[in-house]
């Protein structure tokens, strides 16, 4: 069965961050070596200029090896704190679960001053409170959010509300969505105000030989990535972005070969967008 070599793989499979920029293949092969098994590949994810983003993915030969991994996590490594977890569309969780609650929440949103914080130091820290599904900082505004994987952990987060986390003094509180679009009749006749413009592509193409992380690295050069879903079996995606401004970009790629796979890339249209015979219930709105 496919599906179960790829949960295989995933379960043998590290998502690694806050190691140092200046870190190699061979240093992360070492940082590992006394985990047991053999390490089968290493993906190190890099900017444009093919620096190192101190991220990477490793794949053990062996499931034990990647559970003796997990165990270096929150572990010091050359001055810099280690966040070590399964490999699972790492910080993607957050965005498909526990936003829209109308009370609870799974996720805080930070204010301070940024200037010398780094986002593994926010992994590091607020994985004390639970575990973290995404972190998403807007440094030139001085704000960013926390996402969790359960209510739990957020609420803990808060009782971080005025604390230093690796110099910065951060004011933390629970972040409730608004109500779900359409509940307002006023904006009726629009199509329940989609149409927008999108952080989403969709890929197709043949993805046999095409591994997740490739995918991540690729489509990093294009701007942050924030998630990766593949359908294998029936050859397409998705592929979330930080920002619109990645979208045109990783658009331009389309039919150019990656890791072995030629790949059609398309801007995913917003929900809701040119139907705007959704809407009409305008006239019931503004109670």
């Amino acid at each position: 069965d496919w599906e179960a070599q790829r949960a295989a793989k995933q379960a043998r499979t590290c998502f690694v961050s806050g190691l140092p920029y200046t870190c190699e293949e061979e240093d992360i092969r070492q940082l590992f070596k006394d985990c047991g098994a053999s390490i089968d590949r290493i993906a190190m994810l890099k900017f444009e200029d093919e620096s190192f983003k101190g991220v990477c993915f490793v794949e053990f030969s062996e499931k034990s090896a990647a559970d003796k991994a997990i165990l270096k996590n929150d572990e010091e490594y050359q001055g810099r704190w280690l966040r070590v977890q399964f490999s699972s569309n790492p910080g993607s969780k957050g965005k498909a679960k526990g936003k829209g609650a109308a009370g609870p929440f799974k996720t805080v949103i930070i204010t301070g001053t940024f200037d010398d914080l780094k986002e593994d130091d926010l992994w590091t820290k607020f994985a004390e409170c639970g575990e973290v599904t995404g972190v998403k900082v807007f440094y030139e505004r001085n704000f960013g959010f926390i996402d969790f994987a359960d209510e739990d952990s957020a609420a803990k987060a808060v009782k971080l509300d005025g604390q230093e986390i690796a110099g910065a003094t951060l004011s933390i509180r629970g972040k409730v969505d608004k109500a779900p679009k359409g509940e307002k009749g006023d904006k009726g006749g629009k199509g329940g105000g989609g149409g927008g413009p999108t952080k989403t592509i969709n890929i197709s193409g043949s993805f046999d030989d095409l591994k997740e992380d490739e995918v991540w690295t690729k489509f990093g050069e294009c701007g942050t990535v924030s998630s990766v879903k593949i359908f294998w079996d029936r050859g397409f995606g998705f592929v979330d972005f930080e920002s619109e401004d990645a979208v045109p970009k990783a658009v331009a790629l389309d039919g150019q070969e990656i890791a072995g796979a030629t790949m059609a890339i398309r801007e995913k249209a917003a929900k809701g967008g040119g139907k705007g015979d959704k809407g009409g219930k305008g006239d019931k709105g503004g109670k």
